[in-house]
């Protein structure tokens, strides 16, 4: 929203998906949307850990 907020486009909180990926794991279920600011955050974070390690 923040990213949205500044470039005043609603692109960066669009889901990229039609419907949420599930993983069922016993008793938790985890449910997964990508979003392009989601997908920008993870590519930055690798970047980082792997810069740094």
């Amino acid at each position: 929203m923040i990213l949205d907020r500044l470039t005043g486009v609603s692109f960066f909180s669009s889901y990229l998906l039609q419907e949420a990926i599930q993983i069922e794991l016993y008793v938790i279920k985890i449910e997964l949307q990508f979003t392009p600011a989601s997908l920008i955050g993870l590519v930055a974070t690798l970047y980082f850990v792997l810069k740094k390690g």
